[in-house]
């Protein structure tokens, strides 16, 4: 019995001593820190910036409108029925906006405001003697448009856009015909709303500042500019206000 009670205690000492040496290993080996996983960026918020670029119109087209007199000088060369010419300048502005992500899909809203320096004064001369001179500046541009896009990666928004534009255009004109026997000038300035669609590209360098290289076209619709009465004909030109403009930009998204 006695050799029974002693080879127990021992077992029992035996099996205390594993454990502590078992705990004793498990308390040396090194605790490794959890990794910390980096927030995916989200496009999600509202976002405030500035931008700068160039507006170019081409093709922008004078023609001759207005009563029956007007239209036979034209057809008899005495007058120009039309003209064609290109302006441009810098541009430069700030926007605001706002961004819901959606998975790869983002869905948005931009207003913009700019300043504009495009203007062009074109002076023509016809073959019957008739010359004069055409004018046309834009002093300011904006819009206010929705955008639609998607993030192929998370840092990178590919996006078309459209909505409204709306802008200040001046017109003038200076006729003078010698075949006619006429002078006939006339301006006009004035706020135009129209359209505006394009598309662009905007890339997050960290969680709040993104910049973008964005093309928008614009059509501010026509223009009708009264000349006046002279040699019994009363003109009126009509100009088309259209542009286009490349821009770059650069946001702070709140």
């Amino acid at each position: 019995m006695k050799r029974i009670v002693l080879a127990g205690v021992g077992l029992a000492v035996l099996s205390v001593t594993a454990n502590a040496a078992d705990l004793g290993s498990r308390r040396r080996q090194p605790v490794v820190a959890p990794v910390a996983m980096a927030p995916a960026f989200t496009w999600t918020g509202i976002y405030a910036g500035v931008n700068a670029g160039y507006a170019w119109n081409s093709g922008n087209d004078w023609r001759t409108r207005g009563d029956a007199a007007s239209l036979a000088y034209a057809g008899a060369g005495n007058f120009p029925y039309s003209t064609s010419f290109s302006r441009g300048g810098f541009v430069g502005g700030g926007q605001l906006g706002a961004n819901y992500q959606i998975g790869r899909f983002v869905v948005g809203a931009e207003t913009d405001i700019m300043g504009l320096g495009s203007s062009k004064k074109s002076n023509f001369w016809l073959a019957s003697g008739t010359y004069g001179t055409f004018k046309d500046s834009s002093s300011w541009l904006g819009t206010t448009r929705v955008r639609l896009g998607f993030t192929p990666v998370d840092n990178l928004l590919i996006y078309g856009t459209g909505g409204a534009a709306y802008g200040n255009v001046k017109h003038s004109a200076f006729v003078v015909s010698p075949g006619a026997g006429g002078t006939w000038a006339g301006s006009k300035s004035d706020t135009k709303f129209g359209w505006a669609l394009g598309a662009g590209a905007e890339y997050a360098f960290t969680n709040n500042i993104t910049g973008r290289l964005e093309y928008l076209y614009y059509d501010l619709g026509r223009t009708n500019v009264a000349l006046g009465t002279a040699a019994g004909a009363s003109p009126v030109m009509r100009a088309e206000n259209r542009g286009n403009l490349v821009r770059a930009g650069l946001n702070y998204k709140f």
